[in-house]
C-alpha cells in the first residue's frame, strides 16, 4: 500500500503546475493533500478510480485538506474541535489514516 501526504500550498496554483501528472506518476493507494486553501468545487480535479474527500476551513482561502482514496474508507470523520483546524480521519481495515492541519495561531489561541 502507497500512502502520499503533500502540503501543496494552494491546491489551484498546483493544478497550474502539472498537479495531475505528478498525482499519477505517484501511483497511491491513498493521495492526501494539505493546504488546499480552497472549497469544494473550486477545481477542476477527478482522478479516474479515486473517491476523493475533503475538508476545508470556514474562512474561505484558508487552510483545507483533499484527500483521494482507491478503497473507500470504512469510515471518516472531520475536525477536532480547535478553530481554525482541520482533520480528517479515513479508517481502512487495516489501519487509520489521520490527517491535521492545525495553524500555529490557533493552538497559541487555545493555550492561553
Amino acid at each position: 500500500m502507497k500512502l502520499i501526504s503533500w502540503n501543496v500550498n494552494g491546491l489551484r496554483a498546483c493544478l497550474t503546475h502539472d498537479f495531475a501528472a505528478s498525482f499519477a506518476a505517484l501511483d497511491a493507494d491513498i493521495f492526501s493533500v494539505q493546504e488546499t486553501k480552497m472549497q469544494p468545487g473550486q477545481a477542476d480535479f477527478a482522478p479516474e478510480g479515486y473517491t476523493e474527500y475533503t475538508y476545508s476551513a470556514e474562512k474561505k482561502g484558508y487552510s483545507g485538506t483533499a484527500c483521494w482514496c482507491r478503497e473507500q474508507p470504512l469510515t471518516v470523520t472531520a475536525g477536532i474541535g480547535i478553530e481554525h483546524s482541520v482533520r480528517r480521519q479515513h479508517r481502512q481495515p487495516r489501519y487509520a489514516r489521520i490527517r491535521t492541519d492545525t495553524p500555529t495561531k490557533s493552538l497559541q489561541n487555545r493555550a492561553g
